[in-house]
C-alpha cells in the first residue's frame, strides 16, 4: 500500500476489508458505550433523542436496547440533487462608520485595518485567521472586537491557516488570513487556486454551484518589499510578488497610500473577487489619496503629473514615496517627470507610457514585479520593442537575484539606490546621457 499506483491482490483487497470492518466493529461499541454512561444521568432521555436525531441526519440509525446499545446499521438516504442556491456575497455596512483619514496624516496599515474591521466584522460573514502575526494585520484586533469567535490565530502554523480561511470562505464567508510576504505556502495556495478555478468552471457550465460560490479569500500579505525593519533575509518580501504572478486565479495587489488600502478593503468587501494577495507597509505612511479615493483592480494613478514631462516613473508601495521625493528633487533641478502608482498591473498604462516615447523608470523595492509584467504585456503588444526607453531600477540592479539580508529601510534604500535622492541622480545622469 506504499508504492504509488499500485496493482492491489484480492487476497490483500480482502484482508484490508477484514481489518476495516474490525476496527468499525470496535468503533460502534466504543461509540455505543460512551452513550450507555452519559444515558444514565437524570436527562438521558433528552440525550438518547438528540442522538436519535443526529444520527438520522448523518444516515445512521441507532438501536439503543435497554441499558445496553449494541448495534449500529446503515440507513438509507436519498442524494441531495438540489442545485446550491445563488450567493449575495456583498458585506453589509456603514460607509459612515469607517475610518476618516486625513490627507497628509501618517497612519500604519495595521491601524487602517483594525478601524475598518470593526466596521465590516458586523456583518457575521467576515471573519480572519492569522499566523501568530497578528499585530501586523489589524485583523485580529478588528474582526476580534466584534465576535473573538470570528477572529482565529493558529499561530506558526501557516498552511493550517490558507486552508481553514480556504474552509470558510467556501461555507459563505468574506476570509482574511495574514502572515509575512514569505511565510504563504505556495503548493497549499496552488491547491486553493485550483479548487476556486474547478468551483467557477462548474458556476460557467451551469453545474450544481451558482452565482456566488466562488471563494473570496484575502491573504495580508505584511511587510512588503523592504518593509521588515531588521528581520533579515528569510522575512524579506522582495521575491514573493513574483513567485506568485505565475499563479492563476490570484490577484496581486501591492499597497501604497492608507486611504487606498481603505479603498482596497472596500472593493473587496463588495464580494466574488476571488484569492486577493493583498501586500501592505508594515510601517506608517503619510495619506496621499483624496477621501473620496475609488479602487479598481488593473488601474493604475498619477500621483504626479507634469504637463511637459520628460520621463515617467512607475512604481508602489513604498516606492511611491520615494518617486515623489525623486521627484521634487529633479524639479529643482529643472527636470519635470510624472510618478505613476500601479497597485495592480494596468496593461492599457502600461502601453500608453511606452508608447509616448518618453523614457519609463520602474522603480520598485523587489525583485522586478512591475518590470516583469512590463515586458510581458509589452511583447504581447508591440511588434518591436526600444529596450533603451524603459528602465529598470529594484533589488537585481545590484547583484542579480539575492536574498536581502538585515537592515533598516533607510539602510536598504540607499544600498540598492531607491531613495528619492538615489532616484533622482539615477533619472537625471540617464536623462542627460540620451
Amino acid at each position: 500500500m506504499n508504492n504509488h499506483k499500485s496493482s492491489i491482490t484480492n487476497t490483500v483487497l480482502d484482508q484490508e476489508s477484514d481489518l476495516q470492518r474490525q476496527q468499525r466493529t470496535e468503533r460502534e461499541k466504543e461509540f455505543c458505550k460512551f452513550f450507555n454512561a452519559v444515558a444514565s444521568s437524570e436527562k438521558h432521555a433528552d440525550v438518547i433523542s438528540v442522538l436519535h436525531e443526529h444520527a438520522a441526519n448523518m444516515g445512521f440509525n441507532i438501536l439503543i436496547q435497554g441499558s445496553d446499545a449494541t448495534h449500529v446499521t446503515t440507513a438509507t438516504t436519498s442524494v441531495k440533487t438540489q442545485k446550491a442556491p445563488e450567493r449575495n456575497k456583498q458585506i453589509n455596512y456603514s460607509s459612515a462608520a469607517l475610518p476618516a483619514l486625513e490627507k497628509g496624516k501618517s497612519y500604519g496599515a495595521h491601524k487602517v485595518i483594525e478601524s475598518a474591521m470593526k466596521v465590516f466584522a458586523k456583518d457575521r460573514r467576515m471573519m480572519s485567521v492569522d499566523s501568530d502575526l497578528a499585530s501586523t494585520s489589524g485583523l485580529q484586533a478588528g474582526i476580534g472586537f466584534v465576535d473573538k469567535y470570528r477572529a482565529l490565530n493558529v499561530g506558526v502554523a501557516e498552511a493550517n491557516m490558507m486552508l481553514i480561511g480556504e474552509a470558510f470562505s467556501i461555507l459563505g464567508a468574506n476570509a482574511w488570513i495574514s502572515t509575512f510576504c514569505p511565510f504563504y505556502d505556495w503548493k497549499v495556495l496552488r491547491r486553493i487556486a485550483v479548487g476556486h478555478q474547478e468551483r467557477l468552471e462548474v458556476i460557467a457550465d451551469n453545474g450544481w454551484l451558482s452565482e456566488g460560490h466562488g471563494i473570496d479569500l484575502t491573504m495580508v500579505a505584511t511587510a512588503a518589499d523592504l518593509e521588515t525593519q531588521s528581520n533579515g533575509a528569510t522575512h524579506m518580501g522582495n521575491d514573493d510578488a513574483l513567485l506568485l504572478n505565475e499563479a492563476a486565479h490570484v490577484k496581486i495587489i501591492n499597497v501604497s497610500c492608507p486611504q487606498q488600502l481603505l479603498g482596497v478593503m472596500k472593493w473587496i468587501v463588495e464580494g466574488n473577487k476571488g484569492i486577493i494577495y493583498l501586500r501592505i507597509l508594515r510601517a506608517s505612511a503619510d495619506v496621499i489619496y483624496d477621501a473620496d479615493f475609488t479602487f479598481e483592480f488593473g488601474k493604475a494613478y498619477t500621483v504626479k503629473h507634469a504637463d511637459s514631462a520628460q520621463a515617467h516613473i512607475v512604481t508602489s508601495g513604498r516606492g511611491v514615496y520615494e518617486a515623489l521625493e525623486a521627484a521634487k528633487l529633479l524639479e529643482a533641478k529643472g527636470i519635470s517627470v510624472n510618478v505613476i502608482d500601479m497597485p495592480s498591473i494596468d496593461e492599457n498604462t502600461i502601453l500608453d507610457l511606452y508608447r509616448s516615447g518618453k523614457p519609463v523608470f520602474i522603480a520598485e523595492q523587489n525583485n522586478g514585479y512591475l518590470w516583469t509584467n512590463f515586458r510581458k504585456v509589452l511583447f504581447e503588444n508591440e511588434a518591436s520593442i526600444n529596450t533603451k526607453q524603459i528602465i529598470p531600477i529594484n533589488t537585481t540592479s545590484r547583484g542579480g537575484l539575492h536574498y536581502i539580508h538585515s537592515g533598516t529601510y533607510t539602510e536598504l534604500v540607499a544600498h540598492y539606490g531607491l531613495n528619492g535622492q538615489q532616484l533622482s541622480e539615477n533619472i537625471s545622469n540617464t536623462l542627460q546621457s540620451k
